[in-house]
């Protein structure tokens, strides 16, 4: 009874779980000119399992430079960090 007890408290706080640390890839849009741009930004650990909460912050830094976003893409920890890197040129860790 009790091991039933434990697993059902560890697979009931799964989503609740945050990364160590929080990245998230997104794509955004300047107009007159068009220009468009991929970038990674850090984010706060505590909304990284918040969605929406990430996309509000996210859309404010990015609005104070002229930035709109576009796209929240993918929320992801340190382990994927150096693949995307390149990807993002300029754009790395920015906003």
């Amino acid at each position: 009874m009790k091991k039933i007890l434990l697993i059902t408290l560890f697979l009931s706080s799964i989503p609740h779980m945050t990364f160590g640390e929080c990245y998230a890839d997104y794509k955004a849009k300047k107009n007159e000119p068009l220009r468009l741009h991929y970038g990674i930004a850090k984010i706060n650990p505590s909304l990284c399992d918040k969605r929406d909460a990430v996309a509000l912050e996210l859309r404010a830094r990015l609005r104070a430079n002229g930035w709109v976003l576009l796209k929240l893409i993918d929320l992801f920890g340190k382990d994927n960090l150096e693949e995307r890197k390149d990807n993002a040129g300029a754009y790395f860790l920015k906003y």
